[in-house]
């Protein structure tokens, strides 16, 4: 069940909690829940969208006011983004001038206090990766790596040669996203290059490519966009190393071969990811890494179905490493008298920090365990970066049964005080008794005092207020503990008949 903890009124839409979300009854106590979750975390894989860039004046796609909504150029928004804008001149144009208007936005745009936040992440080790589906690479301008990670080193021979070219574009892309000045065509990069490849290991993986650089479509080399902005209107942009190719065959009297033109490296609808098949590797070892547990999804609507799946699959991943964390060595045992609420709330590590819940909603069930419904700037400022924020705080929750908690009613037992004597109906031996002692009241004898003064000092039974039982007790006499001795009956027969001597 998730969890619903709205810290402000949303701009459009419903302002109640869906049906299948569960309304926050201690929003205090759950927010602390999810500030100490985070904190705690060994590992976290994080999933963003364009959400977490707004606070840096660049628009998202989806809302009232994004991209896919802007007709001002005469197109669709989401038409501009087609892969078939790039073979028609008309929507070229179009296509062109949308990418310089975002990449001077991304350009000239300060990382937002989210982006702090990843970047803290990092330097505690916390970050294991950051999936991210913008384009704006503002992750780089606060020192988190940013590319697509190469594939393995292959042994044989023969394809040695295309997988070091494959190498050399996807680091030649790592470098254009960190600085921007890489110039594929000098040599001084190459031990840069080779630094990079023996050990890379980025921290953010950009889904859907990064709009500071330009590649090729023929040979796949990358240049910072920052030195063609803006894009010409029309035409196309030639690819230079292509011609510097195509040139150097022409004087030497070779076939002349086509060259190539440069387009932004952003992923359009309508195609394939070249590096899809890259991605989907570290995606899944991810998904494998027990060390994983936690999952924050901020800024995205989830409507991207490639999203949707790395969501769903880390969501159950982490569930699962969870769940059999505890049973190593010594089983968990559950403590009877801790509290609803904790047991509740523990294990919940997949919190979504967004406006907007992912629609449709029923597709999300068991797989968001906190929707924490505020302004993503705002809470990071106040909660995940506030250090003095404390999680420790007085619990304000309401009691097992409480009118408004929507817990089961317990009847509690009843617990009787030990002051109060506790009276109970006379049984016929107690009847008997008072019998005994009216008679007794009535008869003078010496023993009355001293039989009332034993009466005293015998002690009451804690339970039933019974005194004890008197008991008669027979006191031997001095002379039957003499032991007698036997005698025959002979000898009894000889003292009769022997005379008794006379004393003279």
């Amino acid at each position: 069940m998730t969890i619903h903890i709205p810290l402000q009124t949303p701009e459009a839409g419903p302002s109640c909690t869906p049906n299948h979300l569960a309304a926050s009854s201690y929003i205090e106590q759950d927010l602390r829940d999810v500030i100490r979750t985070l904190r705690g975390s060994k590992k976290i894989v994080v999933v963003t969208g364009a959400g977490i860039s707004t606070g840096a004046n660049i628009p998202d796609f989806r809302s009232s006011t994004g991209l896919f909504n802007d007709n001002d150029a005469g197109y669709a928004g989401k038409d501009l983004f087609h892969v078939k804008c790039l073979s028609s001149p008309k929507l070229l144009s179009a296509h062109h001038a949308l990418m310089t208007s975002l990449a001077s936005l991304a350009i000239s745009a300060n990382p937002t206090p989210f982006h702090q936040y990843l970047a803290s992440l990092s330097t505690s080790n916390q970050l294991l990766r950051c999936y991210t589906q913008n384009i704006d690479d503002l992750e780089s301008k606060v020192g988190l790596r940013v590319g697509i990670p190469l594939p393995p080193k292959k042994k044989s021979r023969s394809s040695s040669k295309k997988t070091k070219n494959q190498d050399d574009q996807n680091v030649e892309s790592i470098l254009l996203s960190q600085n921007g000045l890489l110039n594929p065509l000098s040599n001084d990069n190459e031990s840069l290059k080779a630094n990079i490849m023996e050990d890379i290991d980025p921290e953010v993986i950009p889904l859907h490519g990064i709009i500071s650089t330009l590649n090729c479509i023929l040979c796949q080399n990358g240049y910072p966009i920052i030195d063609y902005l803006p894009l010409p209107i029309e035409g196309t942009i030639p690819c230079p190393k292509c011609e510097l190719n195509s040139s150097i065959r022409e004087a030497l009297f070779e076939r002349r071969r086509k060259t190539g033109t440069l387009r932004v490296n952003v992923i359009l609808y309508g195609e394939e990811h070249s590096k899809g098949e890259l991605i989907g590797k570290l995606v899944e070892k991810d998904i494998k890494d027990s060390a994983v547990d936690c999952l924050l999804i901020v800024g995205t609507s989830l409507s991207v179905p490639g999203i949707k799946r790395i969501v769903k699959e880390m969501s159950k991943s982490i569930n699962h490493h969870s769940n059999h964390s505890n049973l190593k060595g010594k089983r968990k045992i559950l403590q009877k008298n801790s509290d609803n609420h904790d047991n509740i709330t523990k294990g919940k590590k997949i919190i979504l920090i967004n406006n907007e819940f992912p629609k449709p909603h029923k597709e999300w069930i068991g797989f968001i365990d906190y929707w924490i419904q505020c302004d993503i700037q705002q809470f990071t400022l106040d909660y995940l970066l506030n250090d003095n924020y404390s999680t420790k705080g007085k619990d304000t929750n309401k009691t097992q049964g409480e009118e408004g908690s929507g817990l089961p009613i317990t009847p509690k037992k009843k617990i009787l005080s030990t002051d109060t004597k506790t009276i109970f109906p006379p049984t016929p031996e107690s009847l008997d008794r008072s019998r005994i002692d009216s008679t007794r009241s009535k008869s003078f004898d010496l023993n009355d005092d001293v039989r009332e003064e034993d009466d005293r000092n015998v002690a009451e039974t804690p339970i039933s207020g019974k005194r004890r039982r008197e008991v008669e007790v027979v006191i031997p006499s001095p002379i039957s503990l003499k032991k007698r001795k036997c005698i025959r009956k002979d000898d009894i027969r000889d003292r009769q008949g022997t005379p008794t001597p006379i004393p003279q």
